[in-house]
């Protein structure tokens, strides 16, 4: 019924299409002169093409109509059901049914071209319905659905595989990962069976072999390698290191996304490159360095300890407290125990001098223009460079005993003690101590003025690059690291600026030569302190300025290609290079990337002639959190500006006295009074 009332409505279209066409071919009867006989003459000879135009363009209207028609017909069918797409067995027959009576073959192919569905000639009636209630229309029948679940019930199977931890770490991947790739590759489920050392893949045959396929290319490609320890210090044995270093290999694994075990005496690693071997032996290095188990210092090792003496030093005025900030310490200080020395408050005590803790004269005192010779001593004369000096504040922690039940609480020495048993102690120890930067009291910037650094804000925010030398940790051939020269670049440091836009501006780019560090404790009674003196070079890159009086030299072509690739990410992610490689310089790996949000002061004098920079600071590799202060001398030249000295040693004596100054003024207000 509804094929012949859309063939008739073709024929009554066709009909007024030839009406149409003969009233518009129809000659006029108008009467003309010779010149319109012409012209006439001229339309007459090209009506047929005008009529042929007219008739295909009707001819085209009719289709579209009669194409839109059967669409909406068939789409008038289509269920409403958003939410149920099951429908009954009888629902389901009807829809065949009614496209199977009510429209042809043609007009079935058409509608899927419309919904932009592929269709061959080959395809019978029966599986374009198919196509259209499926797979356009996404319907089944619960017959389908029931028919599907035997043959997936049928057709699916177990298999498990057996393997081992190595294999496992790396099917797992980085938080299941690669584990989930390929269960939607495959459409499988993959059931790791850790205390089997197995795995289970589940689905169908076919796919189940095809995943089980993957991961056996995906494992063939892992690249194993076997370490021995560095040399160790002087009394650790083997089994120390390895029960020191087993916390920190979970760290390490998934830092580096390499496989460690520990076998007899030797180290295996198993990674999917050679890059990931290379970076699990640095990571290892470092650590074994930090943890001081090797010959080699760790990196940020004090060459020399002292503590402020005083007429009351041989009594027992000296007390640990017990310190933890697992926010600001990295993995391989966060996991031990610590405790601060307390010394004693008595107003009658007067200071004498520094003591050295770790020298084996019992006498063994100095004063600070002593700790200056000793700085300068560490910097060979013969290196043409530049001499920086740094002062930090915080606290000098000794690690509690391992074996201690509450080794977070647990003190190094029990009840009070004198200034001679802390250094029988520290000599006898084989327990780590580390400097440990505090957050300065509110009212430290006293008498110093803000500096303005851009538009109206003495705030900004610099993002710096730390790289090593690699010859600067434990070798793992057996032997001892061989030592630099004291003319080549040690460490290198990137520094830039953000901008309020995100963008980086070059701020410098410093080669460091040598460095002197001394940590001395109980300055003027209330903090412990950290110098810092550097020898180093400015680098000169194209279009960056460097101040004229500072030594400096130009940057090499590798060095300016690194800079030109780092990259802001996002707030406090970093992309840039891993390791640099020089010609003259060797290999330098990346060692940390810190962001700071600095504010910065100067005195309001010329005998004030220091840098005062509070910096809340966030490193991207140890992700750690923390804030900073930091004094470094200036000179003030006639015009009232300032810049950073050649040698920050020559400018000692005002720098030791806003040292000291600072130190008295660390009191925190003791809100139980």
């Amino acid at each position: 019924m509804l094929r012949w009332r859309l063939f008739s409505k073709q024929r009554v279209v066709t009909a007024t299409c030839r009406v149409q066409l003969n009233h518009a071919i129809q000659p006029s009867k108008r009467v003309s002169t010779r010149r319109h006989f012409h012209c006439s003459r001229f339309v007459r000879e090209n009506e047929p093409d005008r009529a042929d135009r007219l008739f295909k363009q009707l001819i085209s209207e009719q289709h579209n109509d009669q194409a839109s028609d059967f669409i909406q017909s068939i789409e008038a069918i289509r269920p409403r059901s958003k939410k149920q797409h099951v429908l009954t067995n009888e629902r389901y027959d009807n829809l065949v049914k009614q496209l199977n009576e009510g429209f042809t073959v043609p007009q079935l192919r058409e509608y899927l071209q419309t919904q932009q569905h592929r269709v061959s000639k080959q395809h019978r009636k029966q599986q374009i319905i198919d196509m259209i209630i499926r797979h356009v229309w996404g319907f089944e029948s619960r017959e389908m659905v029931r028919q599907q679940a035997i043959k997936k019930k049928m057709d699916s199977r177990q298999r498990h595989c057996k393997t081992n931890r190595q294999e496992l770490f790396f099917i797992i991947g980085e938080d299941g990962d690669t584990l989930r790739a390929i269960e939607e590759k495959h459409n499988v489920q993959i059931t790791v069976l850790a205390d089997m050392n197995q795995y289970m893949i589940e689905g169908y045959s076919r796919s189940v072999d095809a995943a089980r396929m993957e991961i056996k290319e995906y494992l063939s490609s892992i690249v194993n390698d076997h370490i021995n320890m560095p040399p160790l210090k002087e009394g650790v044995v083997i089994d120390e290191v390895l029960n020191a270093i087993k916390p920190f290999l979970p760290h390490i694994s998934k830092e580096t996304k390499a496989f460690i075990t520990v076998q007899e005496d030797k180290l295996t690693l198993a990674a999917r490159s050679n890059n990931d071997i290379d970076h699990a032996k640095w990571l290892l290095a470092k650590t074994l360095a930090d943890l001081d188990l090797t010959t080699t210092q760790s990196l940020d090792a004090a060459d020399d300890l002292y503590i402020q003496l005083s007429n009351e030093s041989d009594k027992p005025t000296l007390s640990f407290t017990p310190i933890h900030d697992a926010k600001a310490m990295p993995v391989t200080v966060k996991y031990s125990g610590w405790s601060r020395i307390n010394l004693g408050r008595d107003e009658k005590s007067i200071a004498k001098g520094l003591y050295h803790l770790e020298s084996e004269k019992k006498d063994d005192w100095v004063n600070d223009s002593a700790i200056r010779r000793l700085m300068m001593q560490s910097l060979p004369e013969t290196v043409h460079a530049n001499i920086s000096l740094e002062a930090r504040f915080g606290n000098v922690l000794f690690e509690n005993p391992a074996e201690a039940s509450m080794r977070f609480l647990t003190p190094p020495l029990h009840h009070h003690f004198s200034t001679q048993k802390l250094h029988d102690y520290i000599s006898t120890s084989n327990r780590r101590h580390i400097f440990f930067q505090s957050q300065p009291p509110p009212t430290i910037t006293r008498s110093f003025l803000p500096v303005i650094s851009a538009g109206s804000s003495p705030y900004r925010r610099r993002v710096i690059l730390e790289y090593v030398s690699k010859n600067l940790l434990p070798n793992f051939g057996g032997q001892a690291s061989s030592s630099l020269p004291s003319d080549q670049l040690k460490r290198l440091q990137i520094e830039f600026i953000i901008q309020d836009d995100g963008d980086l501006e070059l701020e410098r780019v410093m080669g460091e030569y040598n460095r002197s560090t001394i940590d001395i404790i109980g300055l003027e009674k209330n903090v412990d302190l950290r110098l810092l003196a550097k020898q180093y070079v400015l680098f000169a890159g194209s279009g960056q300025a460097v101040p004229a009086h500072l030594v400096q030299k130009d940057m090499p072509a590798e060095l300016q290609e690194a800079v030109d690739q780092c990259e802001l990410t996002g707030y406090t992610d970093f992309d840039c290079l891993p390791s640099l490689k020089f010609d003259d310089m060797g290999t330098m790996d990346l060692l940390e990337v810190s962001f700071r949000d600095e504010a910065r002061y100067k005195g309001d004098s010329e005998s004030e002639d220091v840098m005062l920079t509070i910096s809340d600071v966030d490193t991207q590799k140890a992700q750690t959190r923390h804030t900073e202060l930091m004094i470094t001398p200036i000179t003030h030249d006639p015009m009232g500006s300032w810049k950073v000295p050649e040698n920050g040693l020559e400018s000692w004596l005002p720098f030791r006295r806003n040292v000291r100054e600072l130190s008295k003024r660390w009191k925190f207000i003791n809100l139980g009074q």
